[in-house]
């Protein structure tokens, strides 16, 4: 968990996508998520969805 925060942290960057599996098998993504959170607001890097990333409409 601990080197799945710390390869985001260290490499996210202004405008990134940041993808993460949520299957069963990858259940340390999973507890890695709060984190990641957390640490990059510290960073006070914004988090937004794709639609507004891409300024496209999300689709239904």
């Amino acid at each position: 968990m601990d080197n799945i925060v710390k390869n985001v942290i260290d490499n996210v960057r202004n405008g990134d996508i940041i993808l993460l599996h949520s299957a069963a098998e990858h259940n340390e993504t999973k507890k890695a998520l709060p984190m990641m959170i957390e640490e990059l607001q510290k960073r006070n890097i914004e988090i937004v969805g794709l639609d507004t990333l891409l300024n496209v409409d999300a689709y239904r």
